[in-house]
């Protein structure tokens, strides 16, 4: 598990990364329940500038949240077991951005 200083000191360094690079546009977490992810998009999200750390939260109910006008996304796929679920969310328009 990432210490939550230490994840959302990323910030910095992905801020600079992709105003260098652009290219950061998609990075799935794949993990246990409160193995961290949640903290480690915190420090992604704000890093990318579209919300404050403190306004990041878990989307395990609602599925997806919406950063900075569409500029960052956190979806929680959970709760889903059949790939049908899925494909009601609208994730292509979502990656297609």
């Amino acid at each position: 598990m990432f210490a939550p200083s230490a994840v959302l000191n990323l910030n910095v360094r992905l801020t600079w990364e992709h105003a260098m690079s652009k290219s950061l546009n998609k990075v799935i977490l794949i993990g246990n329940l409160g193995a961290g992810k949640t903290t480690l998009a915190k420090g992604i999200i704000s890093g990318l500038g579209a919300a404050k750390p403190e306004d990041v939260t878990s989307p395990t109910f609602t599925l997806i949240h919406e950063y900075g006008e569409g500029r960052a996304y956190h979806i929680d796929l959970y709760r889903l077991d059949r790939a049908e679920q899925v494909a009601t969310l609208g994730l292509d328009e979502i990656f297609d951005r």
